[in-house]
């Protein structure tokens, strides 16, 4: 079927070729959240994060309180310096942006699947995912990461007492205790996003963090530059109607009426998707 952009609808913008392996596979791929294409992911976060705990730290008058927000830096720079695995698929309410066709299909020419955001939130909920909406305001961010924090000081606040700090060295108290907040730093921090990337409005699919590298989720393949480490949500039920997608917007191609007939054919003879749209953009490499 040929048809019109459907609301509530999340899109990934991908090539032709990463289109047939997750049809085929009926899988997505989601790669680790310090590789992808934004240099300052999660290094951007821990960057407003350090700032809101040594504002915190100034104004506690609690010596022990203090001296744990002293520390607590020490983590983040561990967070930042050292790639922790936890992983996202990343998605955008917008299916059709000429900005993206650039940006995340090789040359422009691929395509931009579009999957049911309630299916998406189901699939998350039954398979400890969370769906995420990036925040690109730094009001909203800086709030955010507020809230968190307070969060962790509570729960510091009624740990503190039952804390062995006897074999610590000096200076370094809480920082074996610090270690459990690192998932739950991780999981806020993903969301945060740059403001520069605001045009994507970017919603993520985003994994339990791994504690080890050698989990057998974990996997590794050839990128441009390195090796980029990446697990697989198995989507062949993700919804009732055994399709994969909602809907495909096919991009721009320089051979666009064959590339636009083969792929509504795959889609359906893979019964992937029964709606495939002309995205209508003029773009092209010349």
């Amino acid at each position: 079927m040929i048809g019109v952009k459907t609301e509530g609808v999340l899109y990934h913008y991908t090539s032709h070729e990463t289109l047939y392996h997750i049809v085929e596979g009926r899988s997505l791929r989601a790669s680790h959240a310090y590789y992808m294409n934004d240099a300052s992911e999660i290094k951007y976060a821990i960057d407003i994060f350090l700032d809101l705990v040594e504002e915190f730290a100034s104004k506690s008058n609690d010596p022990i309180d203090k001296e744990f927000l002293r520390q607590l830096p020490s983590l983040l720079t561990r967070m930042k310096n050292n790639p922790h695995f936890i992983f996202s698929f990343s998605l955008s309410e917008k299916g059709n942006l000429l900005s993206q066709w650039r940006a995340y299909t090789p040359h422009g020419t691929g395509v931009s699947i579009g999957m049911n955001k309630n299916d998406i939130k189901a699939y998350a909920l039954s398979n400890g995912l969370r769906l995420l909406k990036c925040i690109y305001d730094y009001d909203e961010q800086k709030s955010l990461l507020s809230g968190v924090l307070q969060q962790v000081i509570s729960i510091f606040q009624n740990d503190k007492n039952t804390i062995d700090t006897s074999k610590s060295p000096k200076g370094q108290e809480y920082h074996s205790y610090m270690n459990q907040f690192t998932e739950q730093l991780l999981r806020e921090f993903i969301r945060i996003k740059d403001p520069a990337f605001h045009e994507e409005c970017e919603w993520r699919l985003v994994s339990k963090f791994y504690e080890k590298y050698t989990h057998p989720d974990i996997n590794f393949r050839v990128g441009s530059t390195t090796l980029v480490p990446y697990i697989n949500y198995d989507i062949s039920r993700i919804r009732s109607d055994g399709e994969l997608f909602e809907q495909v917007y096919c991009g721009p191609s320089p051979n666009f009426t064959l590339a636009f007939s083969a792929i509504r054919a795959y889609l359906s003879k893979s019964n992937a998707c029964k709606m495939l749209i002309n995205s209508q953009q003029p773009y092209r490499v010349v």
